[in-house]
């Protein structure tokens, strides 16, 4: 993934949790989504040398608590979701002047401790 990516966080903190009577701290997730739209020079579905990112174009981040966040993406076509928890996330955009080279809604499903990326590859219409 090339260039700066921007970070947005989805708030989640620390949480206490008893069990059997003893308390104990939940550490907050590591996980996180993040990738790249693009512009899809040659239609193939796959990001090359020389396919800039697009900025401003808004990719929707849905949780498994039902829950849609916005990420627009930075001036080089990035966008990032820091401290994703487990689960099936909902990763899509959608703009009516960009034609799809890449699915446009893509289903992760995140375990502890990993990254995912996401690029969308599209065309002007």
């Amino acid at each position: 993934m090339g260039g700066k990516i921007r970070a947005a966080v989805i708030a989640v903190t620390a949480s206490v949790v008893a069990f059997a009577g003893v308390a104990s701290a939940q550490a907050a997730p590591t996980s996180y989504i993040g990738g790249v739209v693009f512009h899809d020079l040659n239609a193939d579905g796959v990001r090359q040398e020389g396919e800039p990112g697009i900025s401003g174009v808004d990719v929707m981040v849905k949780g498994p608590d039902g829950g849609r966040y916005p990420f627009p993406t930075d001036a080089y076509g990035s966008w990032h979701v820091k401290r994703v928890p487990a689960g099936v996330w909902e990763v899509s955009y959608a703009d009516p002047e960009l034609l799809a080279t890449t699915p446009q809604l893509v289903r992760i499903s995140v375990e502890d401790d990993n990254g995912y990326e996401v690029d969308f590859g599209v065309r002007a219409a």
